[in-house]
């Protein structure tokens, strides 16, 4: 299991391995304030990020799903053997909520220092309130969030995927103060997210 290894574990001379997973809601699903569905906005952003560690950090490898389901990009993470596997959606909740939330693994210490690096550094760019970095519970499926834990399947990818695992809810996309902060500086909220996970990866490129 990755989780029981230091993250600065080397495969001889191979290089690290970054899954990056976008948002794979059904298109024309969760559609946000600007009219466009969660599983396209998210795609641009794992682009994004993809493309700047590229460039910062080359000697990370990096895979991302656009095709698969959510079942299938586990299986193909996890198959593939990725170090660390990072998921990027946005949220919604009646467009009252606002604010950057993470969920990660129950102990992994790890994944909350780059949860909290990720969402302290898009909240200084864009003014969007960083929530906090949640352990994922096993349990049963609910439909509500109950003192900022979260149950049920939908944390699957952070539950049963191998690699170190964290799932960021970005931003709120049904609340249009929170879509704009934040698409308005997509850019350089890419970069920062791909800096956190390179200097997390291989230290300070």
């Amino acid at each position: 299991d990755v989780r029981s290894r230091s993250i600065y574990h080397y495969r001889g001379i191979s290089a690290m391995r970054l899954y990056l997973s976008p948002a794979r809601h059904a298109p024309g699903s969760n559609m946000g304030v600007d009219g466009r569905d969660e599983r396209t906005r998210m795609d641009i952003l794992a682009g994004k990020v993809a493309e700047r560690i590229r460039i910062i950090a080359p000697c990370i490898e990096i895979k991302t799903n656009k095709t698969l389901t959510l079942r299938g990009a586990i299986k193909q993470s996890n198959v593939w053997g990725a170090d660390v596997h990072i998921a990027l959606h946005s949220n919604a909740l009646g467009g009252g909520a606002k604010g950057i939330e993470a969920w990660i693994y129950p102990g992994n210490i790890r994944m909350e220092m780059l949860a909290r690096l990720i969402m302290l550094s898009i909240s200084e760019l864009t003014g969007i309130p960083a929530r906090k970095a949640t352990p994922s519970r096993w349990g049963k499926w609910t439909d509500t969030k109950r003192d900022g834990w979260q149950d049920g399947p939908y944390l699957i990818e952070v539950n049963d995927t191998k690699a170190d695992s964290i799932l960021c809810e970005c931003y709120f996309h049904d609340n249009r103060e929170d879509l704009q902060a934040f698409e308005s500086r997509i850019d350089e909220a890419a970069e920062l997210i791909a800096a956190g996970i390179a200097e997390f990866m291989i230290g300070r490129y």
